[in-house]
């Protein structure tokens, strides 16, 4: 006999292969349902008796799949980018938050929306109350007619008292940004701007440069507008005391990177922020944002290769996400540039990167810990596969191990999916034409596994090219 099944799995909310019309109504689909056919087939106990013949058999069938993205599953999509990114900013604040209910200590909570709102304030440049009743101005006298853009400045010019007008032309009318380099002399801090342009070029720009600045705490903040080629200000004017030998009298400009500009510290202030770095000090914000000035400057010829290795190195005991996965990167761009300009000092850039991420590796392990993060087990993967390719013999060694294990069982947990990536990274390391065996298993996983994904791995590690 054989049976017809028609599942609601593949039934529900078509009519003769189209949407029906009450799909919307009762679900709100990202993506459109996939419309088919089962067939499932089972023989009598009397058919039973040609044991060749399977006793079940079920076949399914699948209409062409046209993807199809519904207004409704695109109101969705975007709904949820803005609960991941309201998230991400609630995430700066968390330790504000008190751990009572409202109804059990209101003060508490409203302490916290302030305490939340004012630091928000305090790392953007600018008058809030202001610019808001100046856009409420604007969008009321220009509501029934044309507007230019200049209008727009002028207005929200009016309403705050800053020259705005000014500073939106050197913003939109040249190109690139600016490199604001900070400098102390004799308890005076020196600004001065140039053009950053990544080509190395020299450029003439001038920027009017909205600057924000915290000194040794981020409850001490200034900001002023940057408006010449270069500036002095008093460092006891400006911040309220001078700088001392101290660590711990840091100064970052360019609070939480709210401003779109470079920054070039001076050695002085530099190893102050290396300081507040390591002991973790400052945002996961400005810790990334530190990093990735230093690296353009660097690439740019604006900055030594000795200042980006001796900030890189203040990086060991890094922990966040973000951050962490920039300085992989960097330390994987900078290895690859010295394979090509310094071949003799490639080994000594090897083990600098090792040093490095020596410290997350320990943290983080090979294997999954209970309670741990998302970011961890991304950071687990690629931590690893950047020790792989800088050639740690630890990491080879356990890659090895776990690798053979894979080989002899392929429901090991000793390889899931988020490292395997690094171990076939360090098969191909330690494969060359005289031991072949790594390369050759690669290659056998890659012909006999149907996921396009586990191929992209094995693809990814060049299985191709052979090293002497």
């Amino acid at each position: 006999m054989s049976i017809l099944i028609k599942n609601q799995i593949f039934n529900f909310g078509t009519k003769d292969g189209k949407p029906a019309d009450t799909l919307s109504r009762k679900h709100s689909y990202v993506l459109q349902p996939v419309t088919g056919k089962a067939k499932y087939s089972k023989l009598h106990s009397s058919e039973v008796a040609d044991s060749k013949q399977p006793l079940q058999t079920a076949v399914v069938n699948l209409d062409d799949v046209t993807i199809s993205l519904s207004k409704d599953g695109y109101r969705d999509m975007m709904k949820l980018a803005d609960n991941f990114a309201t998230f991400n900013q609630r995430l700066k604040y968390a330790h504000f938050r008190p751990l009572v209910p409202v109804k059990a200590d209101s003060r508490s909570w409203w302490k916290y929306a302030y305490r939340a709102i004012e630091k928000r304030r305090k790392v953007t440049y600018g008058k809030w109350e202001e610019y808001e009743r100046s856009l409420a101005s604007y969008i009321k006298k220009h509501a029934c007619s044309n507007s230019k853009t200049e209008d727009l400045w002028a207005a929200l010019e009016e309403g705050s008292g800053e020259p705005v007008n000014k500073l939106m032309t050197t913003w939109t009318k040249q190109q690139g940004y600016p490199v604001v380099s900070v400098k102390v002399n004799n308890q005076n801090l020196e600004f001065d701007q140039s053009q950053f342009l990544s080509s190395r070029a020299q450029g003439e720009g001038q920027w009017i440069v909205p600057i924000t600045l915290c000194f040794g705490s981020y409850d001490v903040h200034k900001n002023f507008l940057f408006q010449t080629k270069s500036e002095t200000r008093d460092v006891k004017e400006l911040l309220g005391s001078p700088i001392t030998e101290d660590s711990k009298s840091w100064i970052k400009i360019n609070v939480e990177q709210a401003g779109f500009y470079r920054v070039k510290y001076d050695e002085l202030l530099a190893a102050k922020l290396r300081y507040a770095i390591e002991k973790k000090i400052l945002s996961p914000s400005d810790r990334f944002g530190i990093l990735d000035d230093t690296y353009a400057l660097c690439n740019a010829r604006k900055e030594s290769l000795t200042s980006l290795l001796n900030l890189m190195a203040a990086y060991r005991e890094e922990d966040d996400y973000t951050v962490l996965s920039n300085l992989i990167s960097i330390s994987s761009k900078v290895q690859n540039i010295a394979a090509d300009a310094v071949p003799d000092l490639l080994d000594y850039f090897k083990q600098f990167s090792i040093n490095v991420l020596q410290y997350s590796a320990e943290r983080l392990g090979w294997d999954p810990k209970p309670g741990e993060t998302h970011d961890d087990a991304l950071l687990r993967g690629e931590i690893l596969t950047s020790l792989a390719e800088f050639g740690h013999d630890l990491t080879l060694d356990e890659a090895s191990r776990r690798f053979q294990a894979f080989l002899e069982n392929r429901n090991t947990p000793l390889l899931p999916p988020d490292i395997r990536r690094a171990v076939y990274v360090a098969v191909m390391k330690r494969a060359t034409k005289s031991n072949r065996s790594g390369y050759e298993s690669l290659l056998k996983l890659y012909r006999e596994t149907d996921l396009s994904q586990e191929k992209t791995r094995i693809l990814g590690n060049e299985i191709s090219s052979v090293k002497a």
